[in-house]
């Protein structure tokens, strides 16, 4: 996945500067966007020169078998399936692949209705019977989870519903097997620049010009702790000095774009942004131990076994 929620991001600073400056949504873009410049000023263009990793991240592993956030690994799409209420499985007209505690699934009938007690709102989890077969099962722990001698607790089913059935990945799916996580994390200091476009001053224009794109990017900087809201539910913590230094962080441009004089404002601004990256790295595996103990008078008792998590 990637380690910035980077169109999060934008969104939350695109409202920030639009919010600040009073300008229409479609004057505030990023350059990296190809829109069109609006053929009438003011507007402003922002872009980001450079991201910067301030210090190193912190790394965990932790067991996690049915985090939302792991992809499955592989992209199966829907699984036609036929029901079969007697044998209480779906099966697929090829090899499905699948293991015991994959899911979890979504099951949908086209033109019918899915088999009883099934519901296409709920999830369910994938038990192996035969290369076509499966079975399914209502949590990820009636699956047995692929592990050998864990007791499976499967559906029966009722019918065999009406319609084509389809069985379907959620997007919070887990294959079975890929279990534990190694999460990186940290910040990740990102410089965003704003060019504040004023456009040339006219007698028809009196308004515009370089001291129209001053107080823009001025506003703008100036009105950051009163949109903390839209910046904090992008995660996205702007530094004080950025706000507090811009005088010194404004600069006045007098640039041409061909023959056109377009007086702007470039000032850069620096936020900071949490970095995430998951990773799937192995199973957990369920190691059972049958201790035994010697007695006083030096015989030997068999005790139950113990299931433990290496």
């Amino acid at each position: 996945m990637s380690a910035i929620s980077w169109e999060t991001i934008k969104a939350g600073v695109q409202s920030w500067v639009v919010g600040g400056s009073g300008l229409d949504p479609d004057h505030v873009f990023f350059s990296d966007e190809g829109v069109a410049r609006p053929a009438i000023p003011p507007f402003i263009e922002i872009s980001c020169p450079s991201v910067f990793q301030p210090s190193h991240d912190w790394v965990r592993r932790e067991a996690n078998p049915l985090a939302d956030q792991i992809s499955w690994g592989r992209t199966p799409g829907f699984i036609a399936v036929v029901a079969s209420a007697g044998a209480d499985t779906l099966t697929s007209g090829s090899p499905h692949e699948l293991l015991n505690g994959d899911g979890p699934f979504g099951i949908l009938s086209i033109g019918g209705i899915v088999p009883a007690p099934l519901d296409p709102d709920a999830n369910y989890w994938a038990v192996k019977t035969a290369a076509n077969d499966i079975k399914l099962a209502d949590t990820f722990a009636h699956t047995g989870g692929n592990y050998v001698g864990n007791p499976i607790t499967t559906i029966d089913l009722e019918d065999a519903g009406t319609g084509t059935l389809h069985l379907f990945l959620r997007t919070s799916a887990v294959r079975a097997g890929k279990e534990n996580l190694r999460r990186a994390q940290g910040i990740r200091e990102v410089t965003f620049q704003m060019q504040v476009f004023g456009g040339e001053k006219t007698a028809e224009h009196p308004e515009l010009g370089g001291t129209l794109a001053m107080q823009l990017a001025t506003d703008v900087l100036a009105s950051a702790p009163l949109y903390n809201y839209e910046l904090d539910q992008a995660g996205i913590g702007m530094s004080s000095l950025a706000i507090a230094d811009i005088e010194s962080g404004a600069k006045q441009s007098s640039g041409r774009l061909g023959g056109i004089f377009e007086p702007r404002v470039i000032v850069q601004f620096t936020a900071y942004v949490a970095s995430e990256v998951l990773r799937t790295i192995g199973r957990i595996d369920k190691v059972s131990i049958t201790p035994v103990a010697t007695l006083e008078d030096g015989t030997e008792e068999t005790l139950d076994p113990v299931v433990v998590n290496p």
